[in-house]
């Protein structure tokens, strides 16, 4: 049997659509499937015209029928434009889609209809991974709306948990391959070792958020060993090797409390040096990372002072934190990385209560609107830049 899973906050996710302040239409390259690209392609009149001229295809596409003769392909692609690998929607001069109006309304709805949009139009901020037995969906921090959703207070995390057989891979592929009942194996332990993640995050524990991050970071450990284990089986020399050493976990679990290490001016100074080596896709973003840097003594020097300004509001944390792993964690599978996964969670969620802490030294408070606005400009800068995410994995392998 198949199954879709899902936060229960899924379904309420509605495009703001014009009420949205940062409207995911504009700094973005928008790209469409080709389904969608040959549907533009044989639009008629003037808005079909109007589409053909503000669309990028891949250089090499002959297969591509113009439909109209006012508009020649060769006015759409310039001799010297470098090689592209997906069609995309060509910018406005000040990195708006050309479809996006005046009103903050995209003109392909109107004109086409919500069935011609293309993929990411439609699916977005909605993200997807696949598994053996079934699918999981949630809503991506880097929207304002599906942001709002994500940190509200929910308490133990709760999912939707829909049957579909159509994600069921035992209705293609023989349920008897030995390949596919291990990759069946590792897919269901690293469930389980999510939902033992989401049992420290629960809120019914009698843990502050210091405490939980410190039981995260040793199941982290654990974990990472314990799928190792299972996936790079030693010989006995190799044991009895380790074994004299210490065991595998002797010289992480002697390490200092993971806090206590994360809020550390020095550590704090290099990981902020880190993000400022990173792709800055909005300016902004460098100019906050360079105020944290300035001002990192005030922030760690008045953090306790913060928390306890925003002690009704501190479980937004752990919402954060149950997003980051349930968002990532599974991907280890694809790169046994399980312990970079879950400090990703950790430090991303400590970084956006840095931010936060600047902003209510700033501003003597911190806002629903701020908060979500602080939230989407580290999701958009750093999940949602594939490079990034990148260096960030070679960063936390050598951290």
């Amino acid at each position: 049997m198949g199954y879709l899973r899902r936060p229960n906050y899924y379904k309420n996710f509605k495009c703001i659509s014009s009420k949205c302040t940062d409207s995911c239409c504009q700094e973005w390259e928008i790209d469409i499937d080709d389904e969608t690209l040959q549907f533009y392609m044989q639009v008629e009149g003037e808005f079909g015209d109007r589409l053909r001229k503000n669309i990028k295809v891949p250089s090499g596409r002959s297969d591509i029928e113009w439909k109209s003769e006012k508009l020649k392909r060769e006015e759409l692609e310039d001799e010297d434009s470098e090689e592209i690998e997906t069609a995309h929607f060509i910018q406005t001069k000040d990195e708006r889609c050309p479809f996006l109006n005046n009103c903050g309304l995209c003109d392909i709805f109107i004109h086409l209809g919500e069935e011609h949009l293309s993929q990411i139009c439609t699916h977005h901020p909605r993200f997807y991974d696949w598994f053996l037995k079934g699918e999981e969906a949630g809503l991506g921090l880097c929207c304002e709306e599906a942001a709002r959703l994500i940190l509200q207070k929910s308490g133990y995390p709760k999912f939707e948990f829909i049957e579909d057989d159509e994600n069921d891979t035992n209705n293609i592929a023989n349920p008897e391959d030995e390949d596919l009942l291990f990759q069946k194996e590792i897919e269901q332990m690293l469930f389980d070792m999510r939902d033992k993640l989401f049992g420290i995050i629960k809120p019914e524990i009698d843990m502050n958020q210091d405490e939980k991050m410190q039981k995260l970071y040793e199941a982290a450990v654990r974990f990472q060993d314990e799928y190792d284990d299972v996936m790079f089986p030693i010989c006995d020399d190799d044991l009895k090797s380790e074994e004299g050493n210490g065991g595998k976990n002797a010289v992480s679990m002697k390490a200092p409390k993971w806090s206590a290490q994360f809020w550390n001016q020095e550590f704090l100074e290099s990981l902020t040096e880190f993000y400022l080596t990173l792709e800055i896709n909005d300016e902004n973003w460098w100019k906050l990372l360079c105020d944290i840097r300035k001002n990192l003594p005030e922030i760690l020097n008045r953090r306790n002072e913060f928390l306890k300004y925003y002690e009704n509001n501190l479980f937004e944390y752990e919402q954060l934190m149950i997003y980051f792993i349930y968002r990532h964690f599974m991907k280890a599978r694809n790169d046994d990385a399980l312990f970079e996964k879950i400090v990703f969670a950790l430090i991303s969620t400590n970084f956006i209560q840095i931010l936060n802490i600047y902003e209510w030294m700033l501003n003597g408070r911190i806002t629903q609107k701020t908060q979500i606005n602080i939230c989407k400009l580290y999701s958009k800068e750093i999940e949602y830049d594939e490079e990034n995410m990148e260096q960030v994995s070679l960063y936390m392998s050598s951290n």
